[in-house]
């Protein structure tokens, strides 16, 4: 099992993301749909580390707002391609 691309499940929950799956998927990015200032404290910080640690780039919703990847071929279409969407108005940045 292997993907580029690790939408880390449970928005990141201390129990999602172990790091035997994470050494057999071996994403090279991960991204976190979590809330800001949620009550759970999603995303645990283990599980941040445990990311970091393997050399996978992290992206969170709380921090880096909306998230896209656009996936095909074509004209002014890249397999690559992704972009993090303006800072939202509870970024306070």
């Amino acid at each position: 099992m292997r993907a580029d691309l690790l939408i880390v499940g449970h928005h990141g929950s201390r129990t999602s993301t172990t790091a035997p799956f994470v050494a057999a998927v071996t994403p090279r990015e991960a991204w976190i749909p979590v809330g800001a200032a949620n009550r759970f404290g999603h995303p645990h910080p283990t599980v941040v580390a445990r990311l970091e640690a393997a050399g996978v780039r992290v992206h969170r919703t709380d921090r880096d707002g909306a998230l896209e990847r656009v996936l095909g071929a074509g004209p002014g279409v890249s397999t690559e391609a992704w972009r993090e969407a303006a800072p939202r108005f509870w970024h306070g940045r």
